[in-house]
């Protein structure tokens, strides 16, 4: 049982150490496009949600265009 242990340890280290070989030389560009994934989804937040201020709420007008034939 104790040499089980032992191989797969040894198994999960050798594919630990083959995944990071690839990573390694990538982690830069991996790094810029995950934190440019959030900038893209916290500005769709941002965007999603309404930023009115109270006071200046009456100055807005709100036009209807009817594109429908006729």
């Amino acid at each position: 049982m104790h040499a089980r242990v032992i191989a797969l340890a040894s198994d999960l280290r050798s594919w630990l150490a083959a995944r990071w070989q690839w990573l390694r030389p990538r982690t830069v560009p991996c790094a810029v496009a995950g934190l440019g994934m959030m900038a893209v989804l916290a500005s769709a937040d941002y965007l999603a949600h309404q930023h009115v201020q109270h006071a200046h709420a009456s100055s807005y007008m709100v036009i209807k265009i009817d594109l429908s034939p006729r």
